[in-house]
């Protein structure tokens, strides 16, 4: 069956200059954004991907195995995401010099959505503190 031709250059009106990879325009146009989220997605994957996080998370999870969300309401939830409480920023101080919190993957949702708006919450102790959301 015949396929349609990928669009190749900027959407930008008036604009031919070849498009970023993952994105819609060019590096003038908005698409050197697209090139700094994919550098960050990488080097996220390389930290996550690596033998001592996981080994790290394995074992966090073993020892908290429940939700501290899900339990501070009063249900009983299994743990499938180990939280950083106080956002890294890709920090490498802040990387495993952190406090780290088993929550569900909706709970971790919700911490994200409140990370985002200049909130870190600690669902072991209760506590919310102010962060900066500058990147």
């Amino acid at each position: 069956m015949p396929r349609t031709p990928k669009q190749t250059t900027c959407r930008e009106l008036g604009c031919g200059n070849a498009k970023v990879n993952h994105s819609y325009f060019c590096i003038e146009h908005g698409g050197a954004r697209t090139i700094e989220l994919s550098a960050r997605r990488k080097a996220l994957s390389a930290k996550y991907g690596s033998k001592q996080w996981k080994q790290f998370r394995q074992i966090h999870l073993s020892k908290y195995p429940l939700c501290a969300r899900c339990q501070s309401l009063g249900k009983v939830t299994p743990a499938s995401d180990v939280d950083h409480i106080i956002p890294h920023k890709m920090n490498v101080d802040k990387w495993m010099g952190n406090r780290f919190q088993s929550l569900c993957r909706p709970c971790h949702s919700i911490k994200t959505g409140l990370e985002k708006r200049g909130m870190a919450y600690d669902f072991t102790t209760g506590k919310v503190a102010e962060i900066s959301i500058e990147e």
